[in-house]
């Protein structure tokens, strides 16, 4: 009777657990909402801004840098804690759909991103 419980509280308790691969399709689907939006949307939504920008044929890459974060994991059993640092980096692919050069005349067609970037959108 006893392990008939633990294994329903266990099952309990895991039914709420989300997977790093489902994580990772929900971050995917957060970025994935920009596309098809203006790169001013973006600056707006992301409080990110641009560092660099360079042209393709037809379109430009937008570079943008995130802050520094440090993740640590903390040690346990001997082992000692652990700290990384990681800086987001968006690669966002646009094209001009008008004929100005702002950052509203630009709609994003394809997003890259590396580095600490979950959470950020």
């Amino acid at each position: 009777m006893a392990r008939v419980f633990v294994v329903v509280a266990m099952a309990t308790a895991l039914s709420g657990c989300v997977t790093a691969q489902e994580q990772m399709q929900q971050e995917q689907a957060r970025w994935d909402g920009y596309l098809g939006r203006t790169v001013a949307d973006f600056i707006s939504a992301t409080m990110l801004t641009p560092v660099d920008k360079y042209d393709l044929s037809g379109s430009r890459v937008f570079v943008f840098a995130g802050a520094p974060r440090t993740t640590v994991l903390p040690g346990s059993y001997g082992v000692p804690t652990v700290g990384a640092d990681a800086t987001c980096r968006v690669q966002v692919e646009a094209v001009n759909d008008r004929a100005s050069n702002t950052a509203d005349g630009w709609c994003i067609v394809q997003i890259r991103r590396a580095g600490g970037c979950d959470g950020l959108v």
